[in-house]
């Protein structure tokens, strides 16, 4: 059983959102538990920690589930710009992040 390039691109996209989700649960459930115990040192540490794994984990998850997404379109001859959704979301998600909320 030979992996063509369309399942190729398909799990770089799930690996992505993977990634993405169980980074920002762990470290939402990791921020809440050190919070807690009100302790300046531990705080610090997992709020490093958690800035760490999100320019890594976060971002990478980001980067597959674009390059992921965007690779099996092409793959499959999906016409880019006749999907609303495939332009709308991205550029709803770029105008957000460039607002601020």
């Amino acid at each position: 059983m030979s992996i063509n390039d369309y399942d190729l691109l398909r799990f770089i996209h799930i690996l992505g959102v993977i990634l993405l989700l169980g980074n920002v649960t762990v470290s939402s459930i990791w921020k809440v538990f050190a919070d807690r115990t009100r302790d300046p040192a531990i705080m610090a540490f997992s709020q490093r920690l958690i800035t760490y794994t999100d320019w890594t984990l976060t971002l990478g998850g980001v980067l597959m589930i674009i390059v992921g997404g965007y690779g099996m379109v092409s793959v499959a001859d999906v016409p880019l710009m006749q999907s609303t959704w495939l332009v709308a979301g991205p550029l709803l998600s770029w105008s957000r992040a460039r607002s601020g909320s």
